[in-house]
């Protein structure tokens, strides 16, 4: 278990009127569904992380953000855009 994930179960025991059943309950989601985002996921919905946040999590706790699939995939084009620059300065070469 990384560090991050055990200092969030340290905060939890720490505070214990905050539960992933509070944040779920907050989140419109099952326990689960947080509890996965939360310990298992490499990223988890801002809407999730501001209601934690909200809850009084330090954010050095939560993991980080899931990017939208528009800016995924505005940063493919644009990795592909300069992808097709080098190649055409290969063939010139």
């Amino acid at each position: 278990m990384s560090d991050r994930k055990k200092e969030l179960k340290k905060w939890f025991i720490d505070h214990p009127m905050v539960t992933v059943q509070t944040i779920a309950a907050a989140y419109g989601k099952s326990p689960a569904t947080v509890n996965g985002h939360l310990y298992h996921c490499p990223s988890a919905p801002a809407d999730l992380l501001k209601i934690c946040e909200g809850q009084g999590i330090p954010g050095e706790l939560l993991p980080p953000v899931t990017r939208s699939k528009a800016e995924l995939m505005a940063e493919n084009e644009a990795l592909r855009e300069r992808l097709a620059e080098y190649e055409d300065g290969m063939a010139v070469a």
